[in-house]
């Protein structure tokens, strides 16, 4: 409505240099004035004017709209305004040029003043208005690479991921995914979303999404801040296993901190440590899974904090470590071990002379006997004594001659002087061979043929049959025991001459 002819002159003019070229070649405009409301032109006018006194116009009839402000606001600036140099820019290739002037009127605003819900208005005007893939391809690439309305670009992004064979958005530019940084930490867990989704497309897009997002999380957050992206935490954790020796990893269920240990190659430095970390958690399911994913780190690490004692470990690594002795009878393990109270303890564990001990032979035990501590009290060490003893009367091999060579005589003085303790005689027996009724008493005699006989059947030397005697009443007796065994004159004959 105006008061007189040529008012809207100047608005008419701004309105139309607002435009880009295309739409202004098809902008039509009537600033002459009339009294009244026509209907019968046959030119449809975007703009003509009335004079007040005729046919009134509610002037509301356009209703208050946030983008017609924007379009208002930006004609009066003139030459500078914003609005103008975004049509001009992103107008050159749009198909429906009246069609566009909203749309994109509607862009610039949530380009300007934006919200989280930015994002869903955003797809639903370029979805609507330009579906078709070529249609403002300048205007979604700059979407898409997060130039404009860059708090959208995570759901935008999605949108792209999820496209199909018919996509409406172009593909992101390196520079353009770069622009995600920016909006951590605002948006971390809508960036941490999107990623868990993108390891699901496994398309280059989806990886470049991970790569982006994975890289900017901070370390010491990863796994309070990854709690709900399981496929963000397996992604990285397999790229980067040392994330497992981070603080925050304690504060990971066990069945979560399970089912990563999987992802860790078995010769990977951190394996040690890793093992270290865990031993406090008293989980069998735990103890278990890295059991059977790193069997000789477990059981070296084990042996190793119960031997120094300064480290927290729960009983379910001993338990499970037990329930497989030959994992634990490993000689490299058992070489950790550097007092004999853990010797006794371990083999108590296992049961002392079980099928398994004895399958794997003296050598576990030898691993670590050579320096070794004696901190048991007396009782104990024979009984230590006697297990190994009898061990080395089975196995054979150099490591039982040494054992042998070690231990026979305190076992031997406490049979003579009867102190041997029972459960210590209960463990040499079996390995001894039947002296009749009337000699069976004779443990002492029982102790020497059962040496004799070993040393004949593993042809051990003679010289060192003779040192097993350190007094010479011991060696005269250990000579009597050769001389009663098939071919055992070399034996007997070393012992007799010291």
């Amino acid at each position: 409505m105006l008061s007189e002819p040529g008012e809207a002159d100047g608005a008419v003019f701004a309105v139309w240099s607002q435009q880009w070229p295309r739409l202004r070649r098809n902008f039509r405009f009537q600033t002459a004035v009339t009294r009244g409301k026509r209907t019968s032109f046959i030119t449809r006018f975007d703009i003509s004017f009335h004079l007040r006194g005729g046919d009134e116009v509610n002037s509301n009839a356009l209703g208050e709209s946030a983008w017609l402000s924007l379009a208002i606001s930006d004609a009066k600036h003139g030459p500078e305004g914003a609005l103008r140099t975004f049509l001009h820019r992103y107008g050159v290739d749009v198909r429906r040029q009246r069609g566009s002037f909203r749309p994109l009127a509607e862009i610039k605003l949530l380009d300007v003043v934006s919200d989280q819900r930015s994002g869903r208005r955003l797809l639903e005007l370029i979805t609507a208005t330009f579906p078709d893939p070529e249609d403002a391809a300048s205007l979604k690439q700059d979407i898409v690479d997060g130039v404009l309305v860059p708090v959208a670009q995570i759901e935008v992004l999605s949108f792209v991921l999820s496209q199909g064979q018919n996509p409406i958005l172009p593909l992101p530019t390196i520079a353009g995914l770069s622009r995600l940084e920016a909006l951590w930490p605002i948006r971390s867990d809508d960036m941490l979303d999107l990623a868990e989704r993108a390891v699901g497309f496994g398309s280059a897009l989806g990886s470049a999404i991970f790569t982006i997002v994975s890289g900017i999380i901070p370390p010491d957050e990863f796994w309070a801040l990854t709690t709900k992206f399981p496929s963000i935490r397996l992604r990285m954790v397999t790229g980067q296993p040392e994330l497992l020796l981070l603080d925050g990893m304690r504060v990971v269920d066990n069945a979560t901190v399970a089912s990563m240990l999987k992802l860790v190659p078995t010769d990977a430095a951190i394996c040690n440590e890793l093992i270290t970390r865990l031993l406090d958690r008293d989980n069998e399911a735990l103890a278990r899974a890295a059991l059977d994913h790193f069997p000789r780190s477990v059981a070296a690490q084990v042996i190793a904090a119960l031997d120094e004692g300064a480290l927290p470990i729960g009983s379910a690594w001993v338990r499970v470590l037990a329930g497989q002795p030959e994992v634990l009878l490993d000689p490299t393990a058992m070489s950790r071990v550097s007092k004999t109270s853990l010797f006794y303890e371990l083999a108590e564990t296992l049961g002392w002379l079980t099928p398994e001990v004895i399958r794997a032979g003296i050598l576990p035990w030898m691993a670590a006997i050579s320096d070794i501590a004696n901190d048991l009290n007396e009782d104990r060490s024979a009984v230590l004594q006697s297990f190994l003893v009898a061990l080395a009367l089975m196995s054979g091999s150099d490591s039982g001659r040494r054992v042998l060579e070690e231990f026979f005589h305190e076992v031997h003085e406490r049979i003579m002087g009867s102190s041997l303790p029972l459960r210590a005689r209960d463990m040499l027996l079996p390995m001894l061979p039947d002296a009749g009724w009337y000699k069976n008493w004779d443990l002492g005699a029982r102790l020497r043929l059962a040496i004799a006989t070993a040393y004949v059947e593993y042809n051990y030397p003679p010289k060192s049959y003779a040192m097993l005697g350190r007094t010479r009443k011991s060696r005269l007796l250990l000579a009597d025991a050769a001389g009663s065994v098939r071919g055992g004159e070399a034996l007997e004959a070393a012992a007799r001459r010291g």
